[in-house]
């Protein structure tokens, strides 16, 4: 199963729902997603807006790889349960979110091979990115220092601005 999750940002992200609906009218497994404020509801996938962290949870361990946003806490939920991850940036000029931050987060994982970085979303560049993501190896570190690794990532980056 591929778990796709956008997280419980107020904005919706229909590029990557979109994209992934279509990968999922001909995708040989089941697509389940957590679409948060999309406009576009799936037709190829069981879909949800929101769910408790623990229904969150359980699909991540279920899934065999997980497509999402890439915020902070897909990434850490995808590395807790050593699923290997396709992240697709929120873009501020898609008014998807209110900056650029999650771009410099994905570029600075992928840059590690920790991660698949799409930055732009389309089913044939969502399909890629997850049979990618198979060879990725498997991340190893306490929740606590990747904590740690994203945040200075992240002041890394917004002072290089």
């Amino acid at each position: 199963m591929i778990f796709v999750t956008v997280g419980m940002h107020h904005q919706g992200f229909d590029r990557l729902i979109k994209a992934m609906d279509e990968l999922a009218g001909i995708a040989e497994e089941p697509v389940v997603m957590q679409i948060g404020s999309a406009k576009y509801e799936p037709v190829h996938a069981e879909w949800f807006r929101f769910a408790p962290q623990k229904q969150v949870d359980e699909l991540c361990g279920a899934a065999r790889v997980i497509v999402g946003h890439a915020g902070a806490g897909t990434i850490l939920s995808a590395f807790h349960h050593n699923r290997p991850v396709v992240i697709v940036p929120r873009r501020l000029p898609y008014q998807e979110h209110v900056d650029d931050h999650q771009l410099d987060l994905a570029h600075a994982l992928s840059s590690q091979n920790k991660v698949i970085l799409v930055d732009e979303p389309t089913a044939q560049a969502l399909q890629e990115g997850i049979r990618r993501a198979e060879q990725l190896p498997q991340v190893h570190t306490s929740a606590g220092n990747l904590v740690r690794a994203i945040r200075n990532t992240l002041e890394s980056s917004t002072s290089l601005r």
